[in-house]
């Protein structure tokens, strides 16, 4: 057995088939006179092949093929020829050129929308890195940068906070040590050189409880214990 496929032609596609004369056996669809003439006029044709041909207002493409009946039928060869006009060939094309401005003009505005989105997204740590400075400035060191990305704007925001903390720290130190220096040297009472001692270095340092044991220069056998718990 032998199983054989069939095509449909184009809807608006014209064909002719005909015998070892060039006689039309069966023809189809529009201008297939014109159509068998330039079949006629095409020269050496061989098995199969293309030409072109034209009618008053439009022209055409159209190929041909041998159709092998002597091997199976024991008769000659026809020839199936088909016609279609250049119009519809290009017809895709047109369509194609008609929405191809729109194409491009959706494509911009998508790279456009990507760009800004890319934009936005990384502008957003610069400007949280900028507010972190600014308040650094104005030495405000216990604002932290929420820098929320994998990459290199999310190392350099906790660096950044890294060295916030870190000036934060040396500056509470001098601000303690310069306290420290005015209470003892303004020869204040003995426990308002200890309060400030105890207040200073509870910005600076975190603990449970704090115990300062001062001595008597007059009398060294006597000790002043003074203890506070932490916050």
């Amino acid at each position: 057995s032998s199983a054989v496929q069939y095509s449909a032609l184009p809807t608006r596609a014209s064909f002719c088939v005909l015998d070892e004369f060039d006689f039309p056996l069966f023809c189809e669809g529009d201008s297939t006179a014109g159509m068998v003439d330039g079949f006629l006029r095409a020269g050496d044709r061989g098995v199969n092949g293309t030409f072109q041909w034209a009618s008053t207002d439009e022209g055409f493409f159209a190929g041909f093929n041998q159709v092998y009946l002597r091997a199976a039928y024991r008769a000659p060869n026809w020839y199936a020829v088909v016609s279609e006009a250049e119009s519809l060939v290009f017809e895709p094309l047109a369509r194609f050129q008609q929405t191809l401005p729109a194409v491009l003009l959706l494509g911009v505005v998508v790279v456009g929308l990507l760009t800004n989105y890319q934009v936005r997204r990384t502008m957003k740590p610069l400007e949280q890195l900028v507010e972190g400075t600014r308040r650094v400035s104005e030495r405000n060191f216990s604002h932290t940068v929420q820098v929320e990305a994998d990459d290199e704007f999310g190392v350099l925001g906790d660096s950044f906070n890294l060295m916030a903390d870190e000036l934060g720290l040396r500056f509470r130190q001098l601000e303690a040590g310069r306290a420290i220096d005015r209470a003892a040297l303004t020869g204040e009472e003995q426990t308002e050189v200890v309060g400030t001692l105890v207040n200073t270095f509870g910005t600076i340092l975190d603990y449970d409880r704090m115990v300062v044991f001062l001595t008597d220069t007059n009398d060294p056998g006597r000790v002043t214990i003074w203890w506070t718990e932490g916050a």
